[in-house]
């Protein structure tokens, strides 16, 4: 007969979301402090966009592509689209 699926969510556990949010809010802070000193001596607001530019760098390194891929999700859950 035909068998009700439940949709495959990835669960995190709360260590790994403290430490990805402790991770976003290191990244903003190092990029306030970068966006400061450099607006201090340059006088330029500019300065202020390595806050996204800490994040971004930051995601480079850390993120993990397959906990986005929901292929990779199912089979680890042996769960057959």
């Amino acid at each position: 007969m035909n068998e009700l699926q439940t949709p495959a969510t990835p669960t995190a556990s709360p260590v790994n979301r403290k430490a990805r949010l402790g991770l976003l809010l290191a990244c903003v802070a190092a990029g306030t402090a970068i966006g400061w000193v450099g607006k201090l001596f340059t006088g330029n607001d500019w300065w202020y966009a390595a806050i996204f530019g800490v994040t971004a760098i930051a995601w480079l390194l850390v993120a993990n592509p397959d906990d986005c891929n929901c292929n990779a999700v199912c089979m680890s859950k042996n769960i057959k689209n």
